[in-house]
């Protein structure tokens, strides 16, 4: 083959190559634009799903948590509510009892649901709680404080009265704790 010719060939198949490289050139960049978007695509499938699952989990969790303070709520309810109670050391007994079996005291009746709390519950629990706030320590400014709500229900028991500072009981207002 003369070289002319030769010449003429090789620039041409250089040419084709060339023009064949730079189309497959444009099809991986496409196909690399295509993967990328179809990664995306999956991430923010992905990335919504544990989403879903994290609020699930959390109306759960929120769910579990009210169960179990309503039925704190309840049990305290019925303790207080099951029978009399002792003067001295303020244990429930049964109804009929008439002398408590832990410290030998007078059992006496549940008091009429009155929000007027009787000065021997006072007594007692002044003495149980040291004169101070049980939840943080003050020694001022002391109030009575029901356990659980006397308008949700709480009695002016021993084992539902505690002694709160002035700015524990307004934080408290009428939240069982």
């Amino acid at each position: 083959m003369p070289l002319k010719t030769a010449l003429r060939t090789s620039k041409k198949v250089n040419s084709w190559a060339r023009r064949m490289n730079a189309s497959s050139r444009k099809m991986s960049a496409t196909s690399r634009r295509i993967a990328a978007a179809n990664r995306r695509q999956a991430n923010e499938k992905l990335a919504a799903q544990r989403r879903m699952e994290a609020a699930n989990k959390r109306l759960r969790n929120q769910e579990l948590a009210r169960e179990k303070k309503e039925a704190r709520e309840r049990a305290a309810r019925e303790r207080i509510n099951r029978g009399n109670y002792c003067a001295n050391c303020g244990a429930i007994h049964s109804r009929g009892a008439r002398f408590c079996p832990m410290c030998g005291g007078k059992v006496a009746a549940r008091h009429a649901m009155n929000r007027t709390i009787p000065s021997d519950v006072k007594m007692h629990v002044w003495q149980r709680d040291g004169g101070r706030c049980v939840k943080c320590g003050a020694n001022t400014n002391l109030q009575y404080d029901h356990d659980i709500p006397f308008s949700k229900g709480g009695s002016n028991t021993v084992e539902n009265i505690q002694l709160l500072c002035q700015a524990c009981n307004l934080e408290k207002g009428s939240k069982i704790m």
